[in-house]
């Protein structure tokens, strides 16, 4: 049974303010500190810094820190409460690059919505302000040539937002993200052949023609999973087509360099050859998990994502990959469509 004075001290302590959660800050120098926020104003942040088991008061501009950090200041200072605070703060956060936090922000934005007719017009507002969001950050990414970034940016718009979009802005996507990715291929591929004379490079080519063919046909699959993106069936399936593709070449180009052992030029050309293989199957695998957990089928998603984690076993994107499929098993809402995360140092710090 429950006292009266149980019950008074129970209001009294829930009365009192709350001491805010200490939160691991980056400055812009790198250096870390542990802090909790106090208060901000004019973008200065008052902080209670955690040092030699005490602590000490300390006030910083939120310009001291990395986007991240300056983002989780601001938001420890002023929590969001309702559709409006976490709107903006979705806003703020993709204004700092801050992809994953933009769409968790605009999560819960949704989520405080009512279920009502009424809300829905901010409902596809918000939907149409993240197919916005992703295509400027895209933009931005390619003008700045973050390939990776772009790449990310295009994965979420092609599986989580492909409604939003035609199958022309898609396909054109596709074609700048390629256009992108080839320049540092075709650099490496004048320098590497620079030394070498003409006969050379025709021996070498003739090797490696056929297995550059597998790995061209295995590039077009992927891109073709990326363009179908709006059938999921199609696009998993053009992704196994692409992983095979890419195997049978891995293939070939090691049982190639076994029969030419002592040949160092052919050797170094493989080697650059095996990391595209390599990393376009992980990017393949990651695709298909992106799409079988939009049919929401999580078990088959998992699958692709462990296949990731057999090459490489400390994958981030892989691990944030079933631990969203995890969360999203545990609750069918809208957790898939704005878990923009991807777990990697350029989402910590914004590009």
């Amino acid at each position: 049974m429950i006292t009266f004075a149980a019950l008074s001290m129970f209001l009294l302590l829930a009365q009192q303010p709350q001491h805010p959660e200490p939160l691991s800050l980056v400055y812009d120098s790198g250096e870390t500190c542990t802090a909790r926020v106090l208060g901000l104003e004019k973008g200065e942040a008052r902080l209670e810094v955690e040092l030699l088991g005490g602590h000490l008061e300390v006030t910083r501009r939120l310009g001291d820190f990395t986007p991240a950090s300056a983002f989780a200041i601001e938001k420890a200072a002023h929590p969001p409460h309702d559709y409006d605070s976490h709107f903006a703060l979705a806003e703020r956060a993709a204004g700092l690059g801050l992809i994953g936090e933009a769409g968790t922000e605009a999560r819960a934005a949704l989520d405080a919505l009512p279920v009502s007719s009424a809300a829905d017009d901010r409902r596809e507002a918000v939907r149409e302000w993240g197919a916005k969001t992703l295509l400027r950050l895209f933009d931005r990414a390619i003008a700045s040539r973050h390939a990776e970034e772009a790449r990310h940016c295009l994965t979420l718009l092609s599986t989580r937002m492909s409604d939003r979009l035609t199958d022309e802005e898609l396909e054109g996507m596709v074609v700048r993200l390629e256009e992108l990715e080839s320049r540092p291929t075709a650099v490496a591929d004048a320098a590497l052949h620079a030394k070498d004379d003409a006969r050379e490079r025709e021996r070498i080519e003739q090797h490696l023609g056929p297995i550059r063919k597998k790995v061209a046909a295995g590039d077009e699959l992927l891109k073709e999973a990326v363009r179908k993106s709006r059938s999921t069936v199609a696009a998993t399936r053009a992704c196994e087509r692409a992983v095979d593709t890419f195997q049978k070449a891995f293939d070939q180009l090691g049982a190639l360099t076994h029969e030419h052992p002592d040949d160092a030029e052919l050797e170094r050309t493989a080697e650059r050859l095996g990391k595209h293989l390599h990393d376009a199957t992980i990017r393949a695998d990651l695709f298909a998990a992106n799409m079988l957990t939009v049919q929401s089928d999580y078990r088959g998603a998992a699958g692709w994502a462990n296949r990731v984690l057999l090459l490489e076993p400390d994958n981030k994107e892989a691990h944030e990959m079933l631990r969203t499929i995890e969360v999203a098993q545990a609750a069918a809402s809208g957790i898939w469509r704005w878990g923009w995360g991807w777990g990697t140092p350029q989402a910590a710090r914004g590009f």
